[in-house]
This record gives structure tokens, sequence and C-alpha cells, in this order.
């Protein structure tokens, strides 16, 4: 149980007991990560094999506030093209001013930086036509400290999509890649946890959820912009997919990475 009670301390995990009735523990796991998460996430445990014995969930939220707000007045439906001939409705968020950007001739790709209060920063990056695996490819904490030292702040008239992001992981075949293979079978040694005999890991899964809207994620007092309409600054929109990284910017530790095709 030590284990158990330092995940809770450190790692904001929820010891779900009664795991013997295990549809009530389902339950349980859903409306624990429900409560914690305010709602945001839900139904963590769908979908999962009825008669675990052992299972590992995690599940991460991230709340956060731009340095610098979009002003949702000025949000309107433009278009973003999933293709080149096949395009979607979204709600594009605007906003005119001084930002951190820049373009990457090595990658073929434009990266606009965003901070939001506190310690998280936030990359978008919108690669040109075709050239996105080539900077999938060389993502990396190199590449993101030379983007660092090239970024400049200038005015620029920015769209961005607002979007949430919802995906849920089965993390067994990354632990296995990363050498821990006895966990899901019966040579697991579990005894810090609990002690009945042969038991043994059956699932480990993972939900992350992340909304981008004009405040960030989550609500906060409005912030008074100038908004220019007709200007002839550089314009740099989202209108097609793109990459995002949300990281800390004191550990460069990433909290996210997503690949945006279709923001609906």
């Amino acid at each position: 149980m030590e284990g158990l009670r330092k995940a809770e301390r450190f790692g904001k995990a929820a010891v779900i007991s009664g795991m013997v009735n295990r549809v009530g523990a389902l339950k349980q796991v859903n409306d624990s990560t429900e409560k914690v998460t305010q709602k945001e996430i839900a139904d963590l445990a769908q979908g999962l094999d009825p008669v675990p014995v052992f299972v590992l969930m995690n599940h991460i939220l991230f709340k956060g506030r731009w340095a610098k707000s979009f002003d949702s007045n000025v949000t309107g439906m433009q278009k973003f093209y999933t293709s080149e001939n096949v395009s979607v409705d979204v709600s594009m968020m605007f906003q005119s001013g001084a930002n951190n950007h820049l373009f990457d001739k090595e990658l073929s790709c434009t990266v606009v930086q965003l901070e939001y209060s506190g310690n998280a920063t936030a990359f978008f990056i919108l690669p040109d036509e075709g050239k996105m695996d080539q900077v999938v490819a060389a993502l990396s904490r190199d590449t993101l400290n030379r983007w660092s030292q090239l970024l400049q702040d200038r005015h620029v008239d920015l769209y961005i999509p607002k979007l949430c992001i919802s995906e849920s992981y089965d993390l067994e075949d990354v632990l296995r890649e990363m050498g821990m293979m006895d966990l899901f079978t019966n040579q697991a040694n579990l005894s810090g946890i609990t002690k009945e005999a042969s038991v043994q890991l059956s699932e480990f899964l993972h939900k992350a959820v992340l909304s981008i809207d004009e405040k960030g994620a989550e609500a906060a007092a409005d912030t008074a912009l100038n908004v220019v309409f007709k200007s002839y600054h550089p314009v740099i929109k989202f209108d097609r997919p793109f990459l995002f990284i949300v990281f800390d910017h004191f550990t460069w530790s990433s909290l996210f990475l997503g690949k945006i095709m279709n923001p609906v």
C-alpha cells in the first residue's frame, strides 16, 4: 500500500478499492475521474475488459490561460483545409499584435510561440504543403531550442482555430518497448500493492484532453486587446493541418504534442 500512497501524493492518483466487484470498481474509476477533472474527462474505463484483475489508469487535463487572450468577439467561422480540395468550417480565433514567430527555411514551416500564464509555453507549427512528415521527423529538444533562439517578436495577424481534442491510449506496447516485460506476465512482482498471488497488469490506459480557445483552457477575465481588421501586417493563418507542442519552458518537459488534421 505504500506504493499506492506515494502515487496518490505525487501522481494525483485515485486508489480504487473493492476490485472484487469489478463493475462497481470501474464505475468508481469513471466517477472519480469526472470529479477530479470537473467532468472534462468522462468514461475513462469505457471499453475496458469487464473482468480485469489489475488495471493502471492515468489521465491528464491541462488547464492554462493565455498570457495574451484572444478576443472572443472577433472569433468567426472560416474554412480549414483538411486537404487541397476538402475544407470544413471552423471557429477561427484572431489576434493582431506582437508575437514571437519565425519561418524555418530548413524545415519549411512557420512557428508561432504563445505563452501561457505561468511556466507553460505553446509552439504552433504550420508546415508548408507536403512538409508535415519532414517536420514531424525533425521534432526534438534541439529543434525546440533552435526555434527558441531564432524567434522574433514582431507584429502579426494571427488566426488559430478553436479546438478540443481527447485521445485515449493503451500503453502496454510502450511499456514493453521500454523493457517492462514482466509486468504483463505471471512473472510480475506486485507484492508492494497486493498480497494476492499471481497478479499481473492487464491494461495500462492513458487519456489526454486539451482545449484551445480564446482564454486558453479555462474561463478567465476578459482582456482588452487592440484588434486591427485592416492592416498590412504579415498574416499567419492555421487553416490547414498543423502541429502544436505545450511544454514547460523551465524544464523543457513536453506536456502535450499533437497533430491537428481536422479541428472539428
